[in-house]
């Protein structure tokens, strides 16, 4: 007989677990090189961003600086200033005398499609700018010609763009200007009409002249400098509706002495935000001091000054691109004032060397990546300086004009910047005989190259665009390291197994009754 059972057998079997881990380590290192060498061809990049490419099999993460050690190249220029008449260009216009019609600065627009330049003739001239012209290394310097041009009554004071500009946007695509003994005037950057006006008319109808104006980041409210006084607007009303924030109050002579006073008494000739988005700005004054105010509750915060130095009034205030420095330019100074906000309000930290020894206003600025900051001087040189690496420290002194440089303006995302030249002049040869003008000006034009670029260089009252060189900052993907780590892990558990046995049982022995 056959039969079979069924056995459960406990036992503990042993399980040995290998794990290997692969670690890849990279190791990165920035370099500079040519533009050329990682994208031919390719355009600049904006500046304001870092972007990665993918070149021969190689992975890069690459931004640019400029590049300030080689003169800049001249792209176009324009010199249509010294062409007005002499009873002047419109009716509303200054009447000129030839060859005095220099410039008083000139700023490109935020979305750079345009330039907008001031000049002696109380006029405000609007340029396109040609953004291919950049890219063509072949094309001779071309002369611009205003496709728009608005004229104040007055001497214009003061003049900025729409900080939202966006040519793609009709309603964003103005500019104000303020000139003497006028409101603050709303232009359309389309077709130059007039859209509104900004009237400071304070308490018994007394007016208020404007010296200065800045938008705030958001484009929300207008500041406007006054006597003693900041008068902010809604940028969305003009009107006479304002709010008003005080600067500093009159001295009141007593019996005994003059009273303190604590702000900034005088003229607000500059005004100028923070760029962090924390509220701050800064006012410069005639009186030869910065003011730092509060735009959430318009408090001061503090007075900066500077008793070892000769500068006349402030001219011009201008922040770091990171809130973190604060540089401010003087009438009849040979400096620029640089004050750490952060860290120490007391001291100047930096001193960036410029000559000058009349009160025109030189208007300098920073480049879009922050790292250098470009002013002309009364001679016509170009002084580059570091404020980011090393602050203060001089990159460049590029001679590069006959007259006075009174204005710099970088472009927001192309390699270029403007620079608008002349000076207050009180010459007699030319009042009457427009052949002799004619002839010396275009005997100036033709001789006048630098030897180092063969850029053509005008004479005085003209914008140039020139087109600065750049290096490239790329990182690399150098080498790559693999590790390789096992561990074993080893566990015991406790099984059941269910054993089937057979057996035969042997019947031949049994009875078979």
């Amino acid at each position: 007989m056959e039969g079979e059972s069924n056995e459960l057998i406990t036992e503990e079997v042993t399980t040995i677990t290998t794990t290997t881990t692969t670690t890849t380590s990279t190791t990165i290192q920035e370099e500079s090189i040519p533009l050329e060498q990682v994208l031919e061809g390719e355009q600049p990049i904006d500046p304001n961003t870092t972007q990665t490419i993918d070149n021969a099999s190689t992975n890069y993460t690459y931004y640019y600086t400029p590049d300030f050690t080689t003169p800049p190249q001249l792209v176009c220029y324009s010199d249509e200033f010294d062409e007005v008449n002499a009873e002047g260009s419109s009716s509303s216009s200054k009447k000129i005398i030839r060859g005095t019609n220099f410039l008083k600065g000139s700023k490109f627009s935020p979305d750079g499609t345009c330039l907008l330049s001031c000049s002696e003739d109380n006029s405000l001239r609007l340029f396109e700018i040609d953004q291919s012209m950049v890219y063509n290394e072949n094309a001779h310097p071309t002369n611009l010609k205003s496709v728009l041009k608005v004229s104040e009554a007055g001497t214009i004071y003061d003049y900025c763009w729409y900080p939202k500009m966006s040519s793609q946007d009709s309603s964003s695509s103005f500019f104000v200007s303020t000139s003497r003994s006028s409101p603050v005037h709303m232009w359309d950057a389309f077709n130059g009409k007039l859209k509104g006006s900004y009237l400071p008319y304070l308490h018994a109808d007394e007016f208020c002249y404007v010296y200065s104006m800045c938008f705030d980041l958001q484009g929300e409210k207008l500041y406007c400098g006054g006597e003693n006084r900041v008068i902010v607007f809604q940028t969305s009303d003009p009107s006479s509706n304002f709010q008003v924030i005080k600067t500093g109050a009159k001295k009141r002579k007593t019996t005994k002495a003059w009273d303190n006073f604590t702000g900034q008494l005088g003229i607000i000739s500059s005004i100028s935000f923070s760029p962090d988005y924390s509220g701050m700005f800064a006012c410069g004054c005639y009186n030869k001091t910065v003011g730092l105010y509060d735009s959430k509750n318009n408090n001061t915060i503090a007075i900066l000054s500077d008793a070892q130095s000769t500068m006349g009034g402030v001219t011009q205030v201008h922040w770091g691109k990171d809130g973190k420095y604060l540089f401010a330019g003087a009438r009849k100074s040979n400096e620029i004032l640089v004050w750490d906000v952060r860290a120490d309000l007391e001291n100047v930290v930096a001193r960036l060397q410029r000559p000058l020894s009349s009160n025109q206003r030189l208007y300098f600025d920073i480049d879009p990546t922050g790292n250098y900051l470009v002013t002309g001087d009364q001679e016509g040189n170009i002084w580059v300086y570091d404020i980011y690496n090393d602050l203060g420290k001089l990159v460049a002194h590029i001679p590069q004009f006959q007259d006075t440089i009174n204005g710099v303006s970088f472009h927001p995302t192309l390699p270029i910047l403007s620079l608008s030249t002349g000076q207050r002049k009180y010459p007699n040869k030319y009042i009457d005989n427009d052949e002799d003008f004619k002839k010396d000006k275009k005997d100036e034009n033709s001789n006048n190259y630098n030897n180092n670029n063969d850029n053509l260089i005008t004479n005085a009252n003209t914008i140039q665009i020139f087109k600065y060189n750049q290096t490239i900052n790329y990182i690399p993907t150098q080498t790559e390291t693999q590790t390789t780590v096992t561990t074993t892990e080893i566990t015991s558990t406790m099984i059941e197994t269910e054993i089937q046995s057979a057996y035969i049982i042997d019947n031949s022995n049994l009875d078979p009754s």
